[in-house]
């Protein structure tokens, strides 16, 4: 040890416990910078979770996603940043000392249940006292679906028995007429007479509310693409490499939980094929509108969940274009009552429509 210590004296100079040479001095798995291991934030992911929009139940169309907490467990304030999960990112706007945020990755879709990862400040915009623990790699469990949501009547209505409704102003009655006395006494019976307008209608139920932004064409002129959307779809996110668009489902109260489409733009990648198909049942090659595309399906099972995915992969420039349409359903064993099986034939009919409106921007 000595003779150890005799060496290392010309190389690092000891202030206070502080190590103040050239390199830092690891100690374990932290790496303590030169003069600054104290003052500096410290981010860390500190839960991953995988949620519904309302936990309560489950309505045709939500979609599930990933919360991701990050936390600043350092002793100074951090700046803005971003979490990174796949190949979406999300801006976390300064964490004071202490603090924990959450950000929500909408559209969660991994069918295989490997482990995830994600990492905050991957751009290494924050400087930091340990940059060894930024990333948070688990298996994050499915939760099970919970029951669908049913109908909420609106007022009271008795089954199968219309309540009128009145338009216009009230029936009024005349008032009865004083019979008149001619030598021979005659009565009469008044017959009331409504002067308004009586209609019946039956009742029409109240139909759900849909929030977001609702558009018929989705387009990246970055990337030069587009297709048409139908009728009740909705586009969730977008940016130039990543988006989420819900479809509306055809028929309710099936075991059909929600159905969406993935859209990914990588560069570089070879073979260019979508990243939510990760073990293929097929692959072929089609052609749509004259644009080549690697075309592959697959399933994944995760916590009671099943995903039915079909994929589409195409090259433009050197980017790797893919739009993954994927049926979230659950088992129907996890309901007392098992909800029918949804109709695969009728639910996918969606995906050929909509791949035959791909085209790009400008040829």
């Amino acid at each position: 040890m000595g003779e150890w210590t005799d060496k290392m004296k010309g190389k690092v100079k000891e202030t206070a416990g502080v190590a103040t040479g050239d390199r830092a001095l690891w100690v374990g798995p932290h790496i303590y910078r030169a003069g600054s291991s104290t003052g500096l934030p410290d981010l860390t992911i500190s839960q991953m979770k995988v949620e519904f929009p309302n936990p309560g139940c489950f309505a045709p169309g939500d979609i599930v996603g990933l919360r991701v907490s990050v936390t600043n467990s350092g002793q100074a304030a951090a700046g803005s940043f971003t979490v990174k999960f796949n190949d979406a990112q999300q801006t976390v706007n300064g964490l004071a000392v202490g603090e924990t945020k959450t950000v929500f990755f909408s559209g969660y879709g991994n069918s295989t249940g490997a482990a995830i990862t994600v990492v905050a400040d991957p751009n290494n915009a924050v400087a930091e006292s340990n940059e060894q623990n930024n990333s948070r790699t688990e298996q994050v469990p499915v939760p099970t679906p919970p029951l669908p949501c049913t109908a909420t009547p609106t007022g009271t209505t008795t089954p199968g028995t219309a309540t009128p409704t009145v338009t216009g102003t009230a029936p009024a009655l005349t008032a009865t007429p004083t019979p008149t006395s001619t030598g021979t006494t005659t009565s009469s019976t008044a017959t009331p007479t409504a002067t308004g307008t009586t209609t019946s209608s039956t009742p029409t139920p109240t139909p759900t509310s849909t929030t977001g932004s609702t558009t018929s064409l989705y387009q990246n002129a970055k990337y030069n693409f587009r297709f048409s959307l139908p009728s009740g779809a909705k586009i969730v996110s977008q940016s130039d490499n990543v988006g989420q668009v819900s479809l509306p489902i055809q028929t309710a109260g099936t075991n059909l939980l929600s159905k969406y489409i993935q859209i990914h733009v990588r560069e570089g990648i070879s073979p260019c094929t979508s990243p939510a198909v990760e073990h293929p049942l097929t692959t072929e090659d089609v052609t749509i509108n004259n644009i080549p595309f690697t075309k592959q399906t697959g399933q994944g099972a995760a916590a009671g969940n099943r995903y039915d995915t079909r994929a589409y992969s195409t090259t433009f420039n050197n980017a790797c274009i893919s739009l993954a349409f994927i049926l979230h359903s659950a088992n129907t064993g996890n309901y007392t009552t098992p909800p029918p099986e949804f109709d695969m034939v009728k639910e996918s009919a969606v995906i050929d429509a909509t791949m035959a409106s791909y085209n790009r921007i400008t040829s």
